[in-house]
């Protein structure tokens, strides 16, 4: 592949979107599997969009609080 053919692939990895999922990826990993057995009965296509949503609102009240502390932990040493 030459640089032209990269260039729309790399600004794909620069979409906001698409960060934010690479920013709550643990709690993604951590979640998609329960909630696509939960769901797949019913509809597996709502799998993907409830896992996100759960990942991104548990990256926000679990890890995120966390993530602060030990930034305050590791400044004070």
């Amino acid at each position: 592949m030459d640089q032209g053919q990269l260039e729309p692939l790399t600004r794909s990895l620069d979409w906001r979107p698409l960060a934010l999922i690479g920013v709550a990826s643990y709690s993604l990993y951590l979640w998609h599997l329960p909630i696509v057995e939960a769901l797949a009965p019913h509809a597996l296509a709502l799998s993907v969009p409830v896992s996100l949503a759960v990942a991104l609102l548990s990256y926000r009240l679990v890890e995120t609080p966390f993530l602060r502390l030990r930034r305050r932990w590791s400044s004070s040493s």
